[in-house]
């Protein structure tokens, strides 16, 4: 599942445009796994990877041209932020240097607890093309 919210502001200007991607999940395992017609049990893999490219591709084609950025669930801890790093290619906005981020209608600014991070429009187009292969 995806929510993102395609007319936020970006984080260093917040004249500009980018996008917030709100929510991102995968289904539970249990619920993906299926049987072929022999009865075999099959569980898709790298949905997580499919479906942040759709969230990516929807930013790219957005007013922001690829500026995108989210907030990882504390629940993820670790593993979620390395997931994000490591394998998407994001980086850390830095809480220092940036303690205050855009917020909603009814939150104006949201504190930075270190646990946001960003693709910028050149990070956004290569990580783009690292994740084609799910758009073939």
């Amino acid at each position: 599942m995806i929510a993102l919210l395609s007319d936020e502001r970006w984080f260093e200007d917040w004249s500009q445009p980018a996008t917030f991607l709100w929510f991102l999940s995968a289904a539970p395992p249990e619920a993906l796994t299926f049987e072929d017609a022999r009865g075999a049990r099959i569980k898709p893999r790298q949905v997580g990877r499919t479906a942040f490219d759709v969230a990516l591709t929807v930013a790219l084609e957005s007013a922001g041209k690829g500026r995108l950025w989210l907030h990882a669930d504390p629940l993820g801890g670790d593993k979620l932020m390395a997931w994000y790093r490591l394998t998407i290619g994001m980086r850390l906005i830095d809480p220092v240097r940036f303690p205050k981020l855009p917020g909603d209608a009814i939150r104006r600014t949201r504190p930075n607890d270190g646990r946001y991070l960003y693709l910028d429009e050149p990070s956004a187009l290569q990580t783009h093309a690292a994740l084609s292969a799910y758009r073939e």
